[in-house]
């Protein structure tokens, strides 16, 4: 009697009168099943016709059932005939094997001898043993990390190192949803310290998706080691000697065996079911056991003579030595700024510094130096996991013996001195009430330009630490939302990629542009984006490709990121690549994607030629080793634009520069992208230079070419412009994002709003464009109300400070008591040292203060017609009916707050701008007529570093000098910053004035095309007359001009070049 016939019927997955069918006992793949006729018969020969017929009847209906349960890519039908042929049981059986792609390294041929890895014999099968030493056990693990959606590790000891050596295989893995379980052991606490809190924190950032558990180690020795990898369909595990350290998995000679389940499915359940009895048997790896093991390891080493073991090299890393890490120039110079904005009062700031500059490293040591010889107590905010592991890692090499705490998923701990928290966790109501309950030293909120989300307004807005730290490289938002105004519009310092380029922490890159073969007239462009559907398919073309192919065949073959339109685009240029030769991969999501780490690891170690993404490398992803990028997409967002480009600005061994190839289409974002280049040179050269004549000052090394096609695109794009500057400015900012720019965007852009009178002041424009969010009848309820708010006269912040506090504590329509309005705002206050100096040291709400703020603001808005204050209640008095719409009301209300608390801060700030005219010998400055501009002769450090003596006059700076000459260099500085039409008509230049401490600074800003002012052209030449008039004659002149049509602002700002009556011709 066979085997299978002993089988008990209700094993049978399938019958029919002749035949039946089970899975069988040593799968191939998920769902392998054998089709056996009930009569014992040999073999298919000995079979009779209707037997024959039977079996295949059910070889369709098992195919059919495994279709349904495992959709497979294909099936092995087959039998074994005779021993010679490989049959084992002398009854026959056809065996119906699911394929899936993958299963298989190469499946041409067929499955001879039934092993897969026998099917085509000219292809090896993967090598059954990893040596160590130059077969390195990492190269053999890094495809299974890139395609198992479970990973698990046993390791006896685990090193620093080692987790640095995996991780970001580890967060790639988790982020296609794969699994990962780690197990180690305290096994004479070889195990580092440092490692152990790494593993906590990838369980902490990444909850449910990594788990980490300890095997203590007692009674007895724990020496296992073993990876397993396993995918749907069966997997690969390594058994061996390679604990979890650098030198185990590159370096050490270690031998680990490979075990594949379609090879040897036995000897892959034993290990299995072995890793599985130590996992259950396991303690986990939680916050008390961590401490524990802190304490632990540094008594019991220091004491128990373990330390005289000698273990192999490699096997124990040391511990990092936290005294040997110090700040690099760029980032001393930005802590001793931090250091004198508190010093200056300022209790919150933003730090700007260029991708790769080190601003986590940055936040570390300013925290450090915070603290003295203590250690603060710290907040670090970010949205996404690996940020805030890699904080995490970078704040514990300051601090190895403070206590680390997660605010993440479902994890609330915050006991612990440094408190890494997630913006997703705190955008739930009560994780917000859970964090502002607590007390911080000291908040960080990494990419900050991020914030405008209401979870972080909120936070932003509640929290008051010791100091607030904003980090980003780019302040600015596509959509136009405030962050400045989020820090009390203070920038304690701004490092950009131009800075970072001259002192060597960056690399120079040179810029490429060619015209795109794509005609973007008639794809959709939406909400200041095109559609991607469309667009997609009007990028993935040969011709767009060969194009490409002609700019890289005649240049050297180098380490390329190519970002793409969307996933599908991605795939078709790596798979036009690779059919070109080039080896290439596409990090993108999807079944059709590779696996992120692997591919830039093969990436930086020149396995690979390129890798295609979409946006998925914009933040939190290091890769030095990138030489090239290539846009193949039209980025509509500076702030991605700029992140995309700083991927490849890292400096690397033998790297020289980043070679930069964009395509330019027949569309405005083009010009702003070339404009978005052009800024990171301060001060930025104008577009219609380098158009014009291809000759541009850059940082060092740096260099920008366009081909004439896309030259003369670029001209056609450059066309003439609204003559108002403001409105200039708002409609090229809404045409190329999609959305309007907010009117402090504006305002820190130099624009003042005094010509706008006219249209109703700001939010007269905004409704004028179409962008205000209200009916005509609702704006015009509204608008008086709004123009009080834009003019109204502020000797102090009060007034707009006072309706803060009614936006603040969503009482803008309901009002708020005169208690609450007073407690509210002095917190407001307290936020600044601008608006600090306003109320002379009050310090907290008592029956004084209350009564200071109902003598002083309440009393002033009591006298507006706008306002009431009965009932011990302030309140707008609205005249909106219940349909309207509030949101879009108030929404304007918190612009024009936001708008008029930034001048307010600007003026109280020391800053004020200089025009730049011409006396008709050379250039000068204008300067506006204000109490906090300084008179004689002042020292003023420029932008590069160096002091001169500027002589400040009545109404201008004609004369400056470096320290210690005599001649007046003044008109060779204008012309090194501003080039050789310093000064001249139709340029629009200034220079930023601004005294911290004690010390002036001066700095070049806003070199972009003026419009022409408001002004008859026929007025023009009686104006240029009087510039050097007497102050008798000019007033005459306003007078008899304004009489002639000319507005008063206008005439003002073009004879005086006074700052505070806009923006216009100098």
């Amino acid at each position: 009697m066979s085997i299978f016939t002993e089988i008990d019927p209700s094993q049978w997955v399938a019958q029919n009168e002749l035949a039946f069918a089970i899975r069988d006992g040593f799968p191939v793949a998920p769902g392998h099943s054998l089709v056996i006729p009930k009569r014992e018969v040999p073999d298919w020969f000995g079979a009779t016709e209707a037997e024959r017929a039977a079996i295949f009847e059910l070889v369709d209906e098992i195919k059919a059932g495994l279709d349904l349960e495992f959709n497979p890519a294909g099936y092995n039908v087959g039998m074994n005939c005779g021993e010679a042929a490989g049959q084992t049981v002398m009854h026959l059986h056809v065996h119906v094997i699911p394929r899936f792609v993958g299963d298989m390294p190469d499946p041409r041929g067929g499955v001879r001898h039934v092993i897969p890895w026998k099917g085509n014999y000219k292809v090896a099968r993967p090598a059954p043993l990893a040596r160590g030493g130059d077969d390195p056990f990492h190269a053999h693990l890094r495809p299974l990390f890139a395609s198992a959606t479970q990973i698990d590790i046993l390791a006896a000891f685990v090193q620093d190192s080692g987790i640095t050596l995996i991780e970001q295989e580890l967060v790639s893995a988790v982020e296609r949803d794969a699994h990962v379980r780690i197990l180690c052991s305290d096994y004479l606490h070889i195990t580092q310290e440092a490692a152990v809190r790494r593993l906590f924190d990838l369980q902490s950032a990444y909850e449910g998706k990594i788990e980490a558990r300890i095997a203590r180690s007692w009674e007895t020795s724990f020496h296992p080691k073993s990876w397993q990898f396993l995918t749907p369909h069966g997997g690969s595990i390594f058994v061996g000697s390679s604990n979890l350290s650098y030198a185990a998995l590159n370096e050490g000679i270690e031998w680990n065996l490979r075990l594949d389940h379609h090879l040897d499915p036995y000897g892959f359940s034993v290990a299995r079911k072995s890793f599985e009895h130590l996992w259950e048997k396991a303690q986990a790896l939680d916050l008390a056991f961590v401490r524990d093991y802190q304490e632990r390891a540094r008594t019991e080493l220091e004491h128990s003579g373990v330390k005289k073991f000698v273990f192999p090299p490699g096997e124990v890393d040391p511990e990092p030595d936290p005294i040997a890490i110090k700040p690099h120039a760029i980032q001393e110079r930005v802590l001793g700024a931090l250091e004198q904005a508190r010093a200056e009062g300022h209790r919150r700031a933003l730090v700007v510094m260029a991708t790769g500059l080190g601003k986590t490293w940055l936040a570390a040591f300013d925290v450090q130096q915070f603290g003295r010889s203590r250690t603060p107590r710290v907040l670090f905010v970010a949205h996404r996991a690996e940020i805030l592991t890699q904080a995490a890692n970078t704040f514990r090499k300051l601090f190895p013996d403070a206590k680390t705490a997660w605010f993440v998923g479902d994890q609330s701990d915050l006991d612990g001195d440094l408190v890494f928290a997630s913006i997703q966790k705190l955008a739930r109501p009560e994780g917000m009430q859970q964090i502002l309950a607590q007390s911080f030293d000291y908040v960080v909120i990494d990419e900050v330009h991020h914030a405008a989300a209401d979870s972080y307004q909120r936070l932003l807005q509640e929290i008051d630490p010791g100091f607030l730290l904003g980090l980003t490289a780019t302040p600015e938002r596509g959509d136009g939302l405030d962050i400045l105004g989020l820090f009390n519009d203070y920038v304690v310092d701004e490092v950009g990629i131009a800075e970072g380029i001259e002192i060597g922490r960056l690399v120079p890159f040179k810029y490429t542009g060619i015209a795109d073969t794509i005609d973007f007239a008639p794809i959709p462009w939406r909400a200041g984006r095109f559609d991607a559907a469309t667009l997609a398919e009007a990028a993935q073309t040969q011709a767009r490709m060969a194009q490409l192919w002609d700019v890289l065949e005649s240049r050297e073959r180098l380490r390329t990121l190519a970002f793409c339109c969307t996933i599908e685009h991605a795939v078709f240029v790596r798979d036009w690549f690779r059919d070109e030769g080039l080896r290439a991969a596409a990090v993108v999501s999807g079944q059709e994607g590779d696996d992120r780490a692997w591919s830039l690891k093969a990436l930086a170690d020149g396995e690979l030629d390129v890798v295609c993404a979409v946006d998925i490398l914009n933040e939190g992803v290091d890769i030095p080793a990138v030489d090239r990028v290539i846009f193949l997409r039209p980025t509509e967002s500076k702030v991605v634009f700029l992140q995309q480009l700083g991927r490849g600005l890292r400096v690397a061994p033998d790297k020289s520069h980043l070679e930069v190839i964009d395509f330019v289409g027949n569309h405005k974002i083009f010009a702003e992208r070339l404009r978005w280049m052009l800024t990171l040179q301060d001060p930025p050269p104008e577009l219609r230079k380098l158009i014009d004549s291809g000759t541009l000052t850059l940082p060092s090394g740096c260099g920008i070419s366009l081909s004439f096609e896309a030259k003369e695109l670029l001209k056609e794009l450059i066309r003439a412009r609204e003559k108002n500057a403001v409105v200039a400015a708002y409609r090229r900012h809404k045409e190329s994002r999609g959305v309007r720019p907010s009117a402090v965007e504006l305002f820190r852009e130099g624009l003042t709003f005094g010509t706008l009178r006219s249209r109703g002041g700001w939010t007269g424009l905004v409704h004028e464009e179409g962008d205000s969010g209200l009916e005509e009848k609702t704006f015009e309820k509204v608008k008086d109300w709004l123009q009080e708010l834009e003019t109204t006269a502020m000797t102090k912040s009060f007034k707009m400070v006072c309706v803060l506090a009614l936006l603040e504590e969503d009482a803008l329509f309901t009002g708020l008591t005169h208690e609450g309005l007073a407690a509210r705002s002095l917190k407001i206050i307290q936020r600044s040292p601008e608006l600090m100096a306003d109320i002379k040291g009050v310090k907290m709400v008592s029956e004084d203060w209350q009564g200071y703020w109902k003598k002083n603001p309440i009393a002033a808005w009591a006298n507006s017609k706008f306002v009431s204050t009965d009932d011990d209640t302030f309140k707008i008095r609205w005249q909106l009916d219940t349909d309207d719409p509030l949101e879009a009301a108030e929404s304007l209300v918190r612009e024009l707050v936001t708008l008029r608390l930034a001048q307010y801060r600007a003026r109280r700030r020391n800053l004020f701008f200089g025009k730049i005219t011409h006396n008709e010998r050379h250039p000068i400055i204008m300067i506006p007529r204000k109490d906090d501009v300084p008179s004689g002769e002042v020292v003023v450090q420029i932008d590069d570093g160096e002091s001169w003596v500027f002589r400040f006059a009545k109404i201008a700076v004609n004369v400056a000098h470096p320290v210690g000459g005599k001649t007046n260099m003044l008109p060779e500085l204008l012309y090194a910053w501003f080039g050789p039409t310093a000064g001249e008509n139709q340029t629009f230049q200034k220079v930023r004035f601004e005294k911290s401490g004690d010390k002036w600074f001066a700095r070049p800003v806003g070199i972009t095309q003026n419009p022409q002012p408001d002004l008859d052209d026929e007025l023009v030449p009686y104006l240029d007359a009087l510039k050097d008039a007497t102050d008798f004659q000019r007033r005459i002149a306003k007078v008899m001009l304004t009489m002639r049509g000319a507005q008063e602002d206008d005439v003002s700002r073009y004879i005086e070049g006074s700052e505070s009556a806009g923006r216009g011709k100098p």
